[in-house]
């Protein structure tokens, strides 16, 4: 399995097969569990409006990874840069979740943003930094504001 959504991990039997896999030793140490999960409508990841926060979503698969001494990493997460995208700005769908991961942070591990490795600033979920005059990088607006662990 390349990755798993985090939506699905557990109804669609990935988690209960993934626990299997141990290292040689038998010990569970250092496996992580790759996790994608998007926050647009219908957890596709081809739109810049967040409707939700994935608490929902993420709860019961922590509680699931902390009664298996497991962990996982969020490889895939993302929204958009517009205050009218509710990533950052009024409903603060991202931020919500972000803090929701760090505050697990004992089984959720880390994230990456999505950004498709874009260097491409139109693309719905850019995260390139900006390098503004005089100013070293510039985290993008949803970066800057969300994404982060302190």
């Amino acid at each position: 399995v390349e990755f798993a959504h985090a939506d699905t991990f557990l109804s669609s039997g990935t988690a209960t097969t993934l626990d299997a896999i141990i290292n040689p030793d038998g010990s569970k140490d250092n496996l992580l569990f790759d996790l994608h999960q998007w926050l647009d409508r219908g957890n596709l990841g081809t739109s810049s409006i967040c409707v939700t926060d994935n608490i929902a979503v993420f709860t019961p698969v922590v509680n699931w990874l902390r009664c298996r001494k497991r962990k996982a990493f969020l490889s895939a997460t993302g929204g958009g840069n517009a205050a009218s995208d509710n990533c950052m700005a009024g409903p603060t769908y991202m931020c919500q979740q972000m803090s929701y991961l760090h505050y697990n942070r004992d089984v959720i591990v880390g994230y990456t943003g999505w950004a498709a490795g874009s260097y491409d600033t139109s693309y719905i979920y850019d995260e390139t930094p900006a390098w503004p005059a005089n100013i070293p990088y510039a985290d993008t607006p949803l970066v800057a504001t969300c994404m982060y662990w302190p």
